[in-house]
Formats: C-alpha cells, sequence, structure tokens
C-alpha cells in the first residue's frame, strides 16, 4: 500500500471542533504533510493560533 506524502482537508467556520478532533487524533509522527485551510468571515478573529501553539 502506498502511504500519501501530503494530505491536505479543507473546512468552513464550522469545521474548527472536527479539525481539532482529527488533528489529536493523529500521531506525532504522522509520516505525512498535512495542509489545512480553514474558511472563515473577514470580519472574524482566528482562535486557531491559540489552539494549536
Amino acid at each position: 500500500m502506498v502511504k500519501p506524502d501530503i494530505i491536505v482537508i479543507g473546512a468552513s467556520a464550522g469545521g474548527v471542533e472536527t479539525l481539532t478532533q482529527l488533528v489529536n487524533y493523529l500521531p506525532r509522527d504522522f509520516p505525512a504533510a498535512l495542509f489545512i485551510t480553514l474558511h472563515f468571515p473577514s470580519n472574524s478573529i482566528s482562535v486557531l493560533p491559540i489552539l494549536f501553539c
């Protein structure tokens, strides 16, 4: 079985909780680069730096 080198995930602002659960489920030595794009309104402030730092 071929293992992926890159995984790309996209979500809207409502997907923050699901993305958090997904990332927390992955092992620390996950063998692929993970790129996440999250769309949220331009008048909002992102809490992602607080959640993942």
